[in-house]
């Protein structure tokens, strides 16, 4: 199902905790079928469609409020407030019934599913029903999906970091993190901040807020932040080995609304919301870190 992604920004913040992946906290979420979509029940959101002026085609069934990157769904174009009636014959109604009809889904095999699909028109919102066919698979494969890895030829260790990393320093201000694998140990995940201005900021210190939780990295040496300059102005970027209550905090903190990440420098500071794509790349690394612990831990490493 393909739509129009200029509506994206009116609700996410809106239904972000009930279409975002939450951390797993359990073995088997890993295993469980996936398309790679959030969805919520339209009637749990139909005042707030009606105030954005959304006029949804049913009064049933689920809206799809989040799609996974390289994910099926994505492949399969689904888009952000589509609606899904149907699955096979089976039909939704409500969130609940869509999360019972997913979790007997077998991975692999191919399902039908229908609904509608909104256009933007000069007049509103042109609907049209469709249906698609997709494959189910793990989350895990939704998350790895995610994910490019780098391999050291000389030790063999795997860095993973997600495939929309900016490769280059002087491209955009960036906020990510990196995990590496060596052998059967699991590292705890690399913080990378890199900040690209038209001034020097010399940056010393990073304090990253979401919802009621900061971490605070720094006060830094001055020699361990990298800097460079040329025609795109100049950039610096910072390298750090989160520790273990660091990494709690993050946890929590890529799980929020909204976050945060202030740089401040010698004299001065800046502040930069992450992006809804940013804080995704962020989550997926994380999760993808507590799944490579649980395989060391069972000997799947």
């Amino acid at each position: 199902m393909s739509g129009e992604k200029w509506w994206c920004v009116l609700v996410v913040a809106v239904c972000l905790a009930s279409c975002q992946t939450a951390f797993c906290d359990e073995e088997s979420f890993l295993d469980r079928p996936s398309l790679g979509i959030r969805t919520v029940a339209i009637a749990d959101v139909e005042n707030r469609l009606k105030e954005l002026k959304i006029d949804p085609p049913t009064k049933i069934g689920v809206m799809v409020m989040f799609v996974q990157p390289y994910s099926p769904a994505e492949k399969a174009e689904f888009s952000l407030f589509d609606v899904i009636l149907k699955v096979d014959r089976q039909l939704i109604r409500t969130a609940d019934e869509f999360e019972e009809v997913m979790k007997k889904m077998q991975i692999g095999q191919e399902y039908r599913i229908s609904g509608y699909t909104g256009k933007k028109t000069k007049d509103g919102i042109d609907w049209k029903r469709g249906t698609i066919r997709i494959k189910p698979v793990t989350e895990r494969n939704v998350i790895f999906g995610q994910l490019e890895q780098s391999i050291d030829q000389i030790s063999g260790a795997i860095t993973y970091r997600h495939r929309d990393t900016e490769e280059y320093l002087n491209r955009r201000s960036e906020m990510s993190v990196s995990v590496r694998k060596a052998g059967g140990t699991i590292s705890n995940p690399t913080l990378h901040i890199q900040h690209v201005a038209k001034d020097w900021l010399f940056m010393t210190r990073f304090d990253i807020r979401g919802g009621d939780t900061v971490l605070t990295i720094g006060p830094v040496n001055y020699s361990s932040v990298n800097r460079d300059n040329g025609s795109r102005g100049i950039w610096e970027w910072y390298r750090h080995v989160l520790d273990d209550a660091e990494l709690q905090k993050l946890n929590r903190i890529v799980v929020a609304d909204a976050v945060t990440l202030r740089c401040s420098g010698e004299q001065y500071r800046v502040d930069r919301q992450l992006t809804d794509h940013e804080q995704g790349q962020l989550k997926a690394v994380l999760i993808a870190h507590q799944a490579l612990l649980a395989d060391a831990a069972n000997g799947d490493g």
